[in-house]
């Protein structure tokens, strides 16, 4: 399933399964789901992770992954899962849930903001990996004695 979760957002090569079940399963796990199990399959999942606001004092969940597979769309799948992690983040205290996503997914953003989801202005995702992390990493180096 997170297969096609990645072919749909076109990050086909980001998928490492390995990675996700240590994360979701390992010693120390740092992820969480909900999967929608409709007895012969899995029909959608919500991941999240754990965040802290500096501005509400409280934690709060960074919505990593979420998908509805095709054939389970408009069936109340989606809503059932989404409601779910509200509910939990509501029971734990946590102060909000924040999620990325696509500026071409109209699907997901209508079904966003019937859910009262505000669109975020004045802020940029910014992202640093591959040789430039590791060019950050060596920076440090040099002035720390």
């Amino acid at each position: 399933m997170l297969r096609e979760f990645a072919e749909f957002e076109e990050a086909e090569t980001a998928v490492s399964l390995e990675a996700l079940e240590s994360a979701l399963f390992g010693r120390h796990p740092i992820i969480y789901a909900y999967v929608a199990d409709v007895g012969d399959g899995i029909a959608g999942l919500i991941s999240w992770y754990l965040t802290f606001s500096s501005w509400t004092g409280r934690p709060g969940v960074f919505v990593q992954d979420f998908y509805v597979r095709p054939q389970f769309r408009a069936r109340g799948y989606g809503a059932q899962l989404f409601a779910s992690l509200a509910q939990e983040c509501v029971k734990q205290g946590y102060a909000r849930m924040d999620w990325w996503v696509l500026e071409w997914n109209k699907r997901a953003l209508n079904f966003y903001g019937q859910r009262g989801a505000e669109t975020l202005g004045g802020w940029k995702i910014q992202r640093l990996s591959g040789e430039a992390l590791y060019a950050a990493a060596l920076e440090v180096q040099s002035w720390i004695v």
